[in-house]
C-alpha cells in the first residue's frame, strides 16, 4: 500500500518442517517513510541566505545554479564540470535529499547576441520521485559563438583532448582535440578511432576494474564504459576475465572494437552539426583503459628489482629460478613478460609458494619465446597491500634449456610492456627490472668483420663454453697458463673440459683453419 510519503508492505514468511510435514506461517509489517523532496528556492546558491520568502534558504533540498559567463563554446553541464574556470555549483543544481529521490533535467534555448556571443537560456527541472511534483529555474549561460561555421570536439572523461579522431572521411582532429567545420550544413560526423586494443591496457585498469565490482571503489561513468570490454552498458567479473586475457595476451572472445564516441547527456554517437549556434561535444571511450593512461604522458616510476642468482643451463636439464623483491613493500598485484628472443629456453610452469591466490594455469601465458605472468591479491588485500618480503618467492620459473647457455643473457624483460607492481592503494606501482646476483663474466672476441666469439662462464669451475662457432667451422684450440706453456690443445667444439686444471688465469687461443685467430683469458676457480 503506497502514499506519496510512505509505503506499507506486509511480509509472509512460510517455514516448512520436513520431517513432521508442518508448516508456519507468519506475518511481518514494513512502514516505510519516503524523503519527500522540499523545495522553496527561487533564487541561485550565492544570494543572501533566508527564510522561503526570500527566494534562497540553506534548509530546502536544491542549491539553483548562478548565472554566469564562459569564455567556451561549450556549455554542457559535464562540459562546465570539466571548465577550471566555472565552479561545480554552477554547472547543475545541487540535491540536498537524503535518498536521491529526485531527477534533473534541463531544456535550452539558445539566442545569438552577436557574431561572437550566444545566450543560453536553460530551464532546469527537479521532479520528485514519490509526488511527481516538478520545480524550475531559469539559468542564464553567456556563452562564446563560433563565427566560422560548427565546431566538434573530441576529448576523454576528463576533459583531455583526443587527436586524430576520424571525424568524416579525411577529417581528422588536431591536437586540440576540435576540427571547425567551415561549411556545415547536412554533415553528419560519426567520429571513428583505431589503436591496438592492448595499448595502454595494464595491471592497474585490473585492478580498478575490480575494485569497484567489489564495491572497494567507484568508478566514473566514463571509467565504466572503459572497463565495459563486451559493450553491453554494464560492468562485471566476465569483464574482469575479458580484460585479464587481454593483459595476459590471451586475444580471444575480446570485443575488437576500440574506441567508442558519445555525446554527452543523450549519449548519441553521431550528430548532424548544420546548425553553427551549438556546440558539438563528444567523450571517447577507450576499451580497457580505465585509469585514462593512454592520454597521459608515460610515467617515469620508481624501479623495483627482481632479483635472481645466475647460472649456467645446461642442454637439456631442466630448472626452477625464483625471483625475488629487492626490497619489502605492501603490494596489491604485479604483471610481468619475460621473453627469450633466442628460444634457447623452454617456458614451462610458473608457480608462486609464498603470495596467495596464484592459481598457477589461469595467470600465466606460455608462447613461443614468452611468457605473460600475473597475480592480483585477495579482495581482501585490496587495497591494503600484501606484504612481501626480500626472502620471499614473488614466483618460481620453470624452463628447461634447448641449448647450453647462460641465463641472464638469454631472459629479457620485454619492454614494450607495462611490466608493474602495484603499490597498496594511494601509492604510486613500480616499473619491474631483473638484477642478478653473481652474474657470469663472458669473454668476448672478434674473428673478423661481424665475426664474434664468446666464452662462457669466467671464472669456469668446470667447463667453459665457446658460442658463435658454427658446425662448419674447423680449427684447433689451446690453453696456455699465465706463463705461455702448453697445457691442453683440441680440436675446434663449442665445450672445453678445464675440470682438471688448478686455479689460476688461462688464455684459450682458437686457430681457424684459414689462418685467422684469436686469444681469450680466462680464470679457473673452484
Amino acid at each position: 500500500e503506497t502514499s506519496p510519503s510512505s509505503i506499507r508492505i506486509r511480509r509472509e514468511w512460510t517455514l516448512l518442517n520436513w520431517i513432521l510435514q508442518e508448516v508456519w506461517i507468519f506475518n511481518q509489517f514494513f512502514e516505510v517513510s519516503f524523503d519527500v523532496t522540499e523545495i522553496c528556492d527561487t533564487k541561485p546558491w550565492d544570494t543572501p541566505a533566508g527564510d522561503c520568502a526570500s527566494g534562497h534558504t540553506l534548509t530546502d533540498d536544491v542549491e539553483w545554479p548562478a548565472d554566469i559567463t564562459v569564455e567556451s563554446i561549450y556549455y554542457l553541464p559535464d562540459d562546465l564540470e570539466n571548465n577550471p574556470d566555472v565552479g561545480t555549483q554552477n554547472a547543475r543544481p545541487q540535491i540536498n535529499t537524503k535518498c536521491n529521490l529526485a531527477s534533473v533535467d534541463f531544456q535550452d534555448e539558445v539566442t545569438e547576441i552577436n557574431d561572437t556571443t550566444v545566450m543560453v537560456e536553460r530551464v532546469w527541472a527537479v521532479t520528485d520521485s514519490f509526488t511527481g511534483e516538478v520545480s524550475t529555474y531559469t539559468q542564464l549561460i553567456q556563452a562564446k559563438k563560433f563565427p566560422d561555421g560548427s565546431l566538434v570536439c573530441i576529448t576523454n572523461g576528463e576533459g583531455i583532448p583526443i587527436a586524430d579522431v576520424t571525424l568524416i572521411p579525411g577529417i581528422n582532429t588536431d591536437s586540440t582535440g576540435c576540427y571547425a567545420f567551415g561549411d556545415p550544413d547536412g554533415i553528419t560526423v560519426i567520429p571513428r578511432k583505431e589503436t591496438p586494443l592492448e595499448e595502454d591496457v595494464n595491471l592497474l585498469d585490473i585492478i580498478l576494474l575490480l575494485e569497484e565490482i567489489l564495491g572497494q571503489t567507484t568508478l566514473t561513468e566514463y571509467q565504466r564504459l572503459a572497463a565495459d570490454m563486451n559493450h553491453n552498458f554494464g560492468v562485471s567479473t566476465l569483464d574482469y576475465v575479458q580484460i585479464r586475457k587481454l593483459v595476459m595476451g590471451i586475444m580471444q572472445d575480446v570485443n575488437p572494437r576500440t574506441w567508442r564516441f558519445y555525446q554527452p547527456l543523450t549519449f548519441e554517437q553521431a550528430a548532424d552539426i548544420s546548425n553553427p549556434d551549438l556546440p558539438y561535444p563528444f567523450v571517447g571511450i577507450k576499451t580497457g583503459d580505465v585509469d585514462y593512461s593512454y592520454y597521459k604522458p608515460t610515467p617515469d616510476y620508481e624501479d623495483r628489482f627482481l632479483k635472481a642468482e645466475d647460472e649456467i643451463l645446461n642442454k637439456g636439464e631442466t630448472y626452477r629460478i625464483p625471483f625475488h623483491l629487492n626490497e619489502f613493500g605492501l603490494h596489491t598485484g604485479f604483471a610481468i613478460r619475460i621473453l627469450n628472443p633466442n628460444q634457447s629456453l623452454e617456458f614451462l610452469n610458473v608457480t608462486a609458494p609464498d603470495i596467495p591466490n596464484f592459481e598457477g594455469f589461469p595467470n600465466i601465458n606460455i608462447q613461443p619465446g614468452a611468457i605473460n605472468i600475473l597475480w592480483i591479491g585477495r579482495g581482501m588485500d585490496l587495497p591494503e597491500g600484501y606484504p612481501i618480503y626480500p626472502e620471499d618467492t614473488l614466483f618460481m620459473l620453470e624452463l628447461k634449456a634447448n641449448e647450453n647457455v647462460i641465463m641472464n643473457e638469454e631472459l629479457k624483460i620485454d619492454v614494450t610492456y607495462d611490466n608493474l607492481i602495484s603499490a597498496a592503494h594511494g601509492l604510486d606501482p613500480y616499473d619491474l627490472r631483473f638484477e642478478w646476483e653473481d652474474v657470469i663474466i663472458s669473454s668476448t672476441t672478434s674473428l673478423g668483420p661481424g665475426r664474434e666469439l664468446t666464452m662462457y662462464p669466467n671464472p669456469v669451475r668446470d667447463q667453459v663454453y665457446i658460442k658463435g662457432l658454427t658446425a662448419a667451422d674447423e680449427g684447433i684450440m689451446r690453453v696456455l697458463d699465465a706463463t705461455g706453456r702448453l697445457i691442453i690443445t683440441s680440436s675446434l667444439q663449442p665445450m672445453l673440459d678445464l675440470s682438471n686444471l688448478s686455479d689460476g688465469l688461462y688464455y684459450v687461443t682458437i686457430i681457424m683453419e684459414d689462418g685467422t685467430s684469436a686469444v681469450m683469458p680466462i680464470y679457473k676457480s673452484l
